[in-house]
Parts: structure tokens; C-alpha cells; sequence
């Protein structure tokens, strides 16, 4: 059978997985933080549009779904995915790499969530992902990890600060999840060509998004058990087969799996948790 190739152009999950190391000091949220600022930006669903870029950050630019609550969700899961990429990168002794995920490849989607973020009182990510640069270049490992867990930190906190926009819950977080996972599709069908991987950044973009859209996944999962559990248990056999495709950190030799079945499990996903949003 011939499955034609999707282009994912998707939008976040405000769950962050477990931080590393030692936490440290940010500032705290602002009081009294002005709602009303969120409240004027964030629109209403519409249809994903049907063109659109593949891999990488491109879908940043994809003029897809416009809620902007959910698109900032999305946004969080996929900074988170870039960290939990820079992670492995220090496990593998890879700094360049690590370095490129914290700054260049996660600096637009920081650009786009900032502006709401300032709107209700949370602080900028600049001085930790100065504090991220600083361990890097130093190569010091333990420096490192304490910076990471601010990181999660404040990601968390601004999260928090908008849920107060995002209700019900549960739809916004599980429309996010879903649409890391398009993120993650079209990032690795931008990364092989044939039967090989062809592109290692995208490779490991897509890698670090199919990860943090799992820790989001299993941030909600209670709720998503008790709204709809059978719905659930398919979304879970899934995304563990979906998983496969990106086996480790360094791409295989021979990819496990085409560009078209990671695109139709993904659909499939979105497709069995469309229940948890109507």
C-alpha cells in the first residue's frame, strides 16, 4: 500500500519531564499580572493549514493552527525537546551539539513565547540560557545540570501562568501533545533520504520532540484514563511503536522505519485522541 508523505505543521505541551541536578534561584512571578495582555492575543481554532515547510523549526512559520494557547504549549514541549537533545549531546561528550540546542535551534521558539510570558509577569529564559553557554564553554558538567533544572523550572512556571487561559485543560494539553508529535514527523522526514539518515540535526530534532511529547503524555495521563481510557491504552501502543524510529542519540545506520510510518502512526494518535478535544 502507498501511504502518501505528510507534512506535519503542528503546534505545544506546557509539562516539562524531570529537571536535572541541583535547582537555582530565578526570579519569581510577578504579582498581579496583567490577564487581560494574554487574553487580547489568544485566538480562537481554526483548520491546519494545508501547505507548509518541512523539518526543523520551518513549522514555526507553517501559518497553521492559531490558538494561541495551544500553540504555546507547543512551543514549551519543544523547547523541552531540544534540552532533553542537549542532555544526551553532554552524556555523548558532544558540547557543540548541546550548545546549538539550547541557543540556535530553540532561540525562535523563545522569541515566540517570551512576549506572553512577559504578559504575565514571568521573567525571560536569557540569563539561564546564558548560565546553559557559560557551563558549556566551561565544560562543567555539574554547572551544567544546575542550569538545566532552572531551565525546566521556569519553563514550568510559565506554563503555569497561562493555564489560567487554557480551559478545559486536559483538550489544550493533549491537542499540544498531538501536535509535537507532527513536529517530530516532519523534522525526521526532513532528516532521510532513502533508507538512510541524511541529516543528523534533524534527526535528532525530531528525537527530542517524540521525547518531551511523551513526558507531556504521561503528565496528563491520569486524566486522559478517567475521561477515556480505551482511547488511551491505543495512543500509548502507538506512540511505543512510534518510538522505534529513533532507536538512540546517534542515528542508525539503516533507518527502522519510513518517513510515511512515522506520518501514519502520528495520524493515527491524533486520530484516537480527538475524543479528549471535542
Amino acid at each position: 500500500m502507498i501511504v502518501a508523505r505528510k507534512i506535519w505543521i503542528g503546534v505545544g505541551v506546557a509539562a516539562v519531564g524531570p529537571a536535572l541536578g541541583a535547582a537555582a534561584k530565578m526570579p519569581a512571578t510577578l504579582p498581579n499580572p496583567d490577564v487581560a495582555v494574554l487574553a487580547q492575543l489568544v485566538g480562537k481554532d481554526h483548520s491546519q493549514a494545508k501547505n507548509g515547510a518541512v523539518g526543523g523549526e520551518t513549522y514555526l512559520r507553517d501559518g497553521g493552527v492559531s490558538d494561541t494557547r495551544t500553540r504555546f504549549s507547543r512551543d514549551v514541549i519543544l523547547l523541552h525537546g531540544h534540552a532533553l537533545i542537549a542532555d544526551e549531546a553532554i552524556e555523548a561528550g558532544d558540547w557543540s551539539t548541546a550548545l546549538a540546542h539550547l541557543t540556535t535551534s530553540s532561540e525562535e521558539l523563545r522569541t515566540k513565547i517570551e512576549p506572553y510570558m512577559r504578559g504575565q509577569g514571568v521573567a525571560s529564559f536569557e540569563p539561564i540560557v546564558a548560565a546553559l553557554t557559560k557551563a558549556i564553554a566551561t565544560r562543567d558538567k555539574r554547572g551544567y545540570l544546575a542550569a538545566r533544572r532552572t531551565y525546566d523550572e521556569h519553563a514550568k512556571r510559565a506554563s503555569l501562568a497561562i493555564k489560567k487561559f487554557q480551559t478545559p485543560y486536559l483538550r489544550f494539553q493533549m491537542r499540544a501533545v498531538v501536535e509535537a508529535l507532527k513536529a517530530a514527523s516532519g523534522a525526521y522526514d526532513a532528516s532521510v533520504a532513502g533508507q538512510v539518515v541524511s541529516d543528523a540535526s534533524e534527526y535528532r530534532d525530531s528525537r527530542g520532540f517524540l521525547l518531551a511529547a511523551e513526558f507531556a503524555l504521561q503528565a496528563i495521563e491520569p486524566d486522559l484514563f478517567k475521561t477515556e481510557p480505551l482511547h488511551l491504552r491505543d495512543i500509548k501502543k502507538a506512540l511505543a511503536e512510534l518510538k522505534t524510529a529513533w532507536p538512540a542519540y546517534t542515528p542508525p545506520k539503516a533507518i527502522v522505519m519510513n518517513a510515511e510510518g512515522v506520518a501514519l502512526l502520528v495520524s493515527q494518535i491524533e486520530s484516537d485522541a480527538v475524543i479528549y478535544w471535542q
